[in-house]
Formats: structure tokens, C-alpha cells, sequence
């Protein structure tokens, strides 16, 4: 189980994005498979890392169930780490083609001092193979979610401290149609319930996919 305090600390510091860039994954999934086939050296050695940095972020989620604040807050910055270094392995397993410009613009505005004078994140990248476009982040300890949005949509005041050129204005003005949500560890998980139906019915009607409600 977590702690209480690590609960509350990842509902604090987690935040979901649509990135309005969704892609086909097909073509970079066959193309890590057929690596993986060929034995290739950089895919084998990445597929230990990723087996590594999961075992160590289980280790790090449960390493103290009566961590106090301080604690907690140290294990979100290291599962911040082990997200960075995730989305890090799968631009090494699929090629750089796996990370959208709009995507590496986020990750960058988001890691950088240019308009906030602080790291809004300690990690990101994109959840899955990336192809549904949806981006997980771990805030910086002092952010909440919404220096996400100060960050990639600052105030005129903001861009003229900053000193922001043409170039760096036309790169927010794409990532206007994002969209960010704030969301929470489910302690419940995913339940499924089987009914019992009249013989002949549609089999794919006999269950009932539940997901813990969503609170805004």
C-alpha cells in the first residue's frame, strides 16, 4: 500500500494532457518489434533499463508506508526521474520520430527558467506508446497545476520579462488547443462485474468495465 502522505503528494503534483496529437503507433511498434528480433544491442540494453527503472519505482512507491511529508515529497521527485528517463527509453526504442515537435516544445518550455523563473516539472512524456497523445507530468515541489498553463500560456507581462522573441510566440501559439486536467491516485482500481444473462445472448453484453468516479 502507499502512504497516506505519497497519496496525497501525487494528487497534488500528478497533472494528465491531451496534447491534441494523437498518431498511429503501427508503424513504431513494428519497427521495435523487429529490433527486438534482430537482438539488436541498444534495444536489448534499453528494455533492461526500462525493467530496471520499473522495479526501482515500485521500490520507491512502497519503500515507506509511514513516510511523512517531507518524505513523500522526496519520492514524487525520484517517480518524476523515473518518468523522464522512461520517456527518454522510448525515444530510444522507437527513434526520434516517437516524439512529436509539440511535444518536445511542452517537455522543454516546461523544464526550463525562460518564463517562470522556476522548473514547472520534475518529469514527463507520454503515457503508452504515445500514440493516443495523452501526456503524464510530475509538478516541481512549489507548482501546482495551474504554472502548467501560466508556463506555455504566459501573460503579456510574462513574455515581455522573459524577453521572448517572434520565434518563441509562434511555438506557444501552437499548443493553444491543449488541454490539462488535474487528477488522482485511484486506490480502487479497475472492477469488473460479471452478470448472469439468458443463454444466447451477446457474450460482449455480460460485463460492466468500471472506472472509480472522476472528482473535478
Amino acid at each position: 500500500p502507499l502512504s497516506p502522505a505519497l497519496v496525497g503528494a501525487l494528487n497534488r503534483r500528478l497533472v494528465l494532457g491531451y496534447t491534441c496529437v494523437p498518431r498511429l503507433a503501427k508503424t513504431l511498434l513494428e519497427s521495435v518489434l523487429t529490433r527486438w528480433a534482430r537482438r539488436e544491442s541498444e534495444i536489448v540494453e534499453t528494455v533492461g533499463c526500462l525493467v530496471a527503472d520499473a522495479e526501482e519505482l515500485v521500490e520507491t512507491l512502497v519503500e515507506d508506508v509511514d513516510a511523512d511529508d517531507a518524505q513523500a515529497e522526496e519520492q514524487v521527485d525520484r517517480i518524476g526521474e523515473c518518468l523522464s528517463r522512461y520517456w527518454r527509453y522510448k525515444q530510444i526504442m522507437a527513434g526520434p520520430q516517437a516524439e512529436p515537435e509539440t511535444v518536445r516544445q511542452v517537455l522543454e518550455l516546461l523544464r526550463s527558467r525562460k518564463i517562470t523563473n522556476k522548473n514547472t516539472i520534475v518529469g514527463g512524456g507520454l503515457c503508452g506508446a504515445g500514440g493516443g497523445g495523452i501526456m503524464a507530468l510530475v509538478l516541481s515541489k512549489d507548482c501546482v497545476s495551474c504554472d502548467v498553463k501560466q508556463t506555455l500560456f504566459p501573460t503579456n507581462t510574462l513574455r515581455e520579462r522573459s524577453g521572448m522573441g517572434e520565434e518563441d510566440l509562434e511555438a506557444l501559439e501552437s499548443l493553444q488547443r491543449m488541454t490539462w486536467y488535474d487528477c488522482n491516485v485511484c486506490l480502487q482500481g479497475v472492477t469488473v462485474t460479471t452478470l448472469d444473462t439468458p443463454e444466447g445472448t451477446n457474450c460482449y453484453d455480460d460485463y460492466d468495465l468500471s472506472w472509480q468516479t472522476c472528482t473535478e
